[in-house]
């Protein structure tokens, strides 16, 4: 079965493979990936919506593993 974790996972893969194809910096293409996603996710999510799930993420980072925000 297919997850939305899945499908994040292979667009993740697929951009290291084009990365190392392009001779591009891994570290750049997640970090552009990343900023895409965010102003993808902007057009779909409210304002405070979307700093709630980002800034969960963040105070995460010492905890070892990203977690998902759970939805209202």
């Amino acid at each position: 079965m297919t997850s939305k974790y899945s499908i994040a996972k292979e667009a993740i893969e697929a951009s290291k493979t084009q990365a190392e194809a392009a001779g591009i910096d891994l570290i750049d293409v997640q970090e552009a990936l990343l900023i895409s996603v965010i102003e993808a996710l902007k057009t779909l999510k409210e304002p405070d919506d979307l700093r709630g799930i980002l800034q969960y993420e963040v105070d995460s980072l010492n905890s070892g593993g990203v977690h998902e925000v759970q939805r209202r």
